[in-house]
């Protein structure tokens, strides 16, 4: 299990996208930032929430309710 560390802003931000229904690719354009980037948060946040996909991960983050 991994350590239990906060979520950073970023990883916060593309779970509230992907709760939303935004693919990778519409959450970079929203962002401003790369899909290579954008997949690196999303991997980030669900290691940090022991999660194997992103739907699990927002899941999980609503749980702890870190995002609504």
């Amino acid at each position: 299990m991994p350590p239990d560390f906060d979520l950073s802003e970023p990883e916060l931000m593309v779970l509230r996208y992907a709760s939303r229904g935004l693919t990778t690719g519409e959450t970079a354009v929203a962002v401003g930032r790369s899909i290579e980037t954008v997949r690196s948060h999303r991997k980030h946040a669900r290691w940090k929430l022991d999660a194997r996909t992103t739907t699990q991960a927002v899941a999980e983050a609503i749980r702890r309710y870190l995002i609504p």
